[in-house]
């Protein structure tokens, strides 16, 4: 054995014979004699060794004892493949924190071959599993990307069936896999490619991932997550994985999707170039709850350079309680086109909303006074007149109004 650093000094409870006994079983072990692990107090000895080793220096020995302890795990033999389990998993749980790149590394590539390679649910499984999301949240976490990659890609083909497994393993798969998206996600990696200049960057092994295919999961859980911090953090995450997303984002919607689940999907589109996506956002417009129309309406006034003809076609197609927004917007602007729009709307007032009614009624009246026409003036005398007769006190559509009648007059 090798020390290269000779600083610590390795150290074994009990008598000189105990430590000869453990070390002859640990060259055993070394020299393949997994029958040693039948050795219940050299087992629960060995984590700790391990360590001790680790940081003694001894790398060489320390890592050819893990690479064996690796083999143990996917050897023919499930008594002894939980046996190794238990070792590497209390090693994990201690020397995680102060693990190298090159430890974190090995530790990672001996666990996701015997995910790659388990068939059978061990009776350890689901306590090695909890464990286990430690190893690819350390490598996020040092920005080794594309190692964090291996992670998803092997889970994602265990969980969608694509590698098979009973069903029990399946699950627990599934599970492990939810649990590393989720720490995924508390990380709050900015997955752009900020520095263009650097196009081999790690960070676009892991935007790959997602843009291939990865962002499935990420789009299921969006859509069925009860916790709303979650959804959150998911159409962050989406938003940063590129213009491609948005057509799958509405193919998994499936016919019959909740308004939640539609706006969540508008939501993330929305952080897109949504000029590029009209066409699959405009038709929501007409979609019946009030919220999904808001957000179709959002990007809509959210486009770099405004378009009148989708504010009108928007004004003209969403409920009456989101027209008076479009309708300040509008003011803002200048054509024919919106003054025929607004003349239209005050002359079929009648078949707004009653609860909407007014308030559209004054914001139209004020967007009007930048149209001096005898049919503006008109159509407005004609509001003023109807709303007298109902001889409502103060009534603000007409004070609008004749606001409006007069300073077109002065002009």
């Amino acid at each position: 054995m090798q020390n290269t650093s000779n600083t610590v000094e390795l150290q074994f409870p009990g008598r000189p014979e105990d430590l000869l006994r453990f070390q002859v079983n640990l060259l055993a072990l070394a020299e393949k004699h997994y029958d040693t692990l039948h050795d219940e107090e050299w087992i629960e000895n060995l984590p700790q060794y391990q360590l001790q080793l680790y940081r003694a220096g001894y790398n060489e020995f320390s890592h050819y004892l893990l690479q064996t302890l690796g083999d143990v795990c996917v050897c023919p033999t499930a008594e002894y493949r939980e046996k190794a389990l238990f070792v590497l998993t209390v090693f994990l749980g201690n020397a995680i924190e102060e693990a190298d790149d090159e430890l974190l590394q090995a530790l990672s590539w001996i666990f996701l071959r015997w995910l790659h390679l388990e068939r059978e649910l061990l009776c350890c499984s689901e306590h090695v599993c909890s464990l286990l999301p430690i190893i690819p949240e350390k490598l996020l976490a040092r920005g080794m990307f594309a190692q964090f990659t291996v992670w998803l890609e092997l889970l994602q083909k265990i969980s969608n069936g694509q590698l098979e497994r009973p069903p029990a393993v399946q699950a627990l798969i599934g599970r492990l896999n939810n649990a590393l998206l989720g720490r995924f996600l508390d990380q709050k990696i900015n997955l752009k490619v900020i520095n263009e200049g650097q196009p081999d960057s790690e960070s676009v092994f892991l935007v790959k991932y997602f843009a291939n295919g990865g962002a499935s999961m990420l789009i299921n859980e969006l859509y069925q997550s009860p916790d709303k911090k979650r959804r959150l953090a998911l159409i962050e995450i989406l938003s940063q994985l590129g213009e491609g997303l948005a057509v799958k984002l509405l193919e998994q919607l499936g016919e019959g999707a909740s308004w939640y689940m539609v706006r969540n999907a508008l939501k993330v589109i929305s952080h897109f170039d949504c000029s590029k996506h009209l066409e699959l956002v405009l038709p929501f417009l007409k979609y019946p709850d009030l919220r999904v129309q808001q957000q179709v309406i959002d990007i809509i006034c959210g486009l770099e350079e405004q378009r009148v003809d989708l504010l009108i076609d928007a004004l003209t197609t969403c409920h009456d309680r989101l027209k008076t927004r479009l309708v300040e917007i509008l003011s803002q602007l200048n054509t024919p086109q919106i003054e025929h729009t607004l003349i239209r709307l005050l002359e079929t007032r009648d078949t707004i909303e009653q609860w909407s009614r007014d308030h559209l009624l004054i914001a139209i009246c004020e967007a009007l006074r930048g149209y001096p026409t005898i049919r503006v003036s008109e159509t407005l005398k004609h509001l003023i007149s109807e709303r007298e007769q109902e001889k409502r006190l103060g009534d603000p559509v007409v004070s609008a109004a004749r606001k409006t009648v007069e300073q077109l007059s002065a002009l």
